[in-house]
């Protein structure tokens, strides 16, 4: 009896079903948490292993978490349990089914919207009991044919109140095509995105922006109070002496936080002095460029910061206020990217492609940002997705119905195929002066097959030799600049790197 709590994500280093895990043991509950990191590839050949492990276990719930682009896969699992064990009842989370429910109750019958660590152990006690789910907080289903949403809970404010993650934690399985077997480090390193050597965990949760296109926008529509909660010092730097405890080869400390700089200069202090002092390890966070300050990333630099992720998503600045509803401009990024390779930190920086608002004149400015924005840096270059319950998308049905493209299908990583998002690409990486000079003979005729076969050269020299040189030394940025440092964590990066390529020549 219990819960089972799964995951169909392709990483193991998931938080949201490991919290929700932590606070049902924590709380008295029994809970196992089955990784089905496969479930996409090897479907039917996982059921046999399943369905020996649910029937020994016998869970009085299954649960699962899920986005957008996990909803085959999600509902592929559910279907299976739900044939073999009608008895048992399912619950979907996560910010598919909080931003879309509808979509969801053609394959259960509850979902769970926005946090859901009190409803979670709600449900489990009413399983156990055979109880109804429907007045549950947080609970949305279908009366009559139409969609009844519960009230939610407060949102927790007291993070410290909430136990601490485990890398591994206690009755964590993992699906395999031999069966379900329990999950150990070996298993870990296997399936983990970066062969197990960063530790991911999050400091806060909520963002103090409300970007149209992101989750974020959903929640602060759920919540009227949805703002940046952090757990103090002490309580993350419990979790990550517990992680260095419990594996003392981790080498990277991966901040997931929305922004982990939006905090208070003193709190920043606070922490950077005790991560100096008790963790000392490269540190990898996320910002936006608002808050990347001298004072800020000096503090970070000094406390281990080694790699830190921004977001440009569009070089025009109308795009970004009128139709993304971004504080942060273009010229707050490239201000923001010049003081980060000052001091000498290897960044990400996000673009997004294929927004039908965008002018081609807005398209080259995104290029013209990135021909000022030094170099090298690694791009992840993300093509527009209308998820649902975004402002954006409300907009994009009423404007631009034909440009959407099914969130639970689309994938972000493969953008569409047009000189102009070759050109953004080329940018990432091409040398400057030889940038601007494609962008003038772009603007100069568009359409002619020389600009077109130069472009293709160019785009097929940086695939071939820039991006790889780019991706060497940003990876040996992060190594402080050593070149031993570098071919020796080179290994962990390899399955990163066949991703990016696999995606760059999937394009449309």
């Amino acid at each position: 009896m219990g819960v089972l709590l799964i995951s169909v994500q392709r990483d193991l280093d998931i938080l949201g079903l490991k919290h929700l895990h932590h606070y049902l043991l924590a709380n008295g509950q029994a809970s196992q948490l089955l990784f089905m990191p496969t479930a996409g590839r090897d479907g039917d050949r996982l059921h046999p292993g399943l369905e020996r492990f649910i029937a020994e276990t016998r869970p009085s719930l299954v649960a699962l978490s899920l986005m957008s682009l996990e909803f085959a896969d999600a509902a592929a699992v559910t279907r299976f349990i739900r044939g073999k064990f009608p008895e048992i009842p399912v619950v979907w989370g996560g910010i598919q089914p909080t931003s879309d429910p509808e979509t969801c109750f053609d394959v259960v019958d509850h979902i769970c919207v926005g946090e859901g660590e009190r409803t979670m152990l709600d449900l489990a006690r009413a399983a156990e009991q055979r109880q109804p789910f429907d007045g549950i907080p947080n609970i949305g289903r279908r009366v009559d044919g139409k969609y009844v949403q519960n009230e939610c809970y407060p949102l927790i404010e007291d993070l410290d109140s909430l136990p601490i993650l485990r890398r591994i934690a206690p009755e964590s399985y993992i699906a395999l095509r031999s069966g379900v077997a329990p999950l150990d480090e070996k298993l870990f390193r296997r399936f983990a995105r970066h062969a197990g050597r960063n530790y991911i965990t999050i400091s806060s949760r909520g963002c103090p922006f409300g970007c149209a296109y992101c989750c974020n926008n959903q929640f602060r529509k759920l919540y009227k109070n949805w703002n940046v909660r952090r757990r103090s010092v002490g309580h993350i730097i419990g979790e990550l002496e517990q992680a260095l405890a419990d594996f003392p080869g981790v080498e990277y400390m991966n901040f997931h936080d929305d922004c982990f700089l939006a905090c208070p200069i003193e709190y920043l202090k606070e922490f950077c002095r005790e991560y100096k002092a008790r963790i000392n390890r490269p540190l990898i966070a996320k910002s936006t460029p608002t808050y990347i300050t001298d004072e800020r990333l000096s503090l970070l630099k000094d406390a281990g910061l080694s790699w830190i992720s921004l977001g440009l998503q569009s070089g025009s600045e109308r795009v970004c206020q009128e139709i993304y509803n971004r504080k942060s401009l273009p010229k707050h990024f490239v201000e923001a990217a010049k003081t980060i390779h000052r001091y000498k930190i290897a960044a990400f920086y996000d673009v997004i492609l294929d927004n039908p608002w965008e002018t081609e004149q807005d398209q080259l400015d995104t290029v013209r940002a990135l021909i000022d924005t030094p170099k090298p840096f690694y791009p992840e270059i993300f093509s527009l997705v209308f998820y649902s319950g975004t402002a954006l998308r409300e907009k994009a049905e009423k404007e631009y119905p034909n440009a959407i493209e099914d969130p639970t299908t689309k994938d972000y990583r493969i953008r569409h195929k047009r000189p102009v998002n070759d050109l953004v690409e080329i940018a990432t990486t091409m040398h400057a002066p030889v940038m601007r000079w494609l962008v003038r003979c772009y603007e100069k005729n568009p359409k002619s097959m020389g600009t077109r076969v130069i472009i293709q050269f160019a785009k097929w020299y940086s695939r071939v030799v820039l991006t790889p040189l780019s991706y060497l030394l940003v990876i040996r940025l992060s190594q402080g600049g050593s070149w031993v440092k570098t071919l020796r964590v080179l290994p962990n990066y390899f399955k990163v790197g066949f991703t990016y390529y696999w995606h760059l020549f999937q394009s449309l």
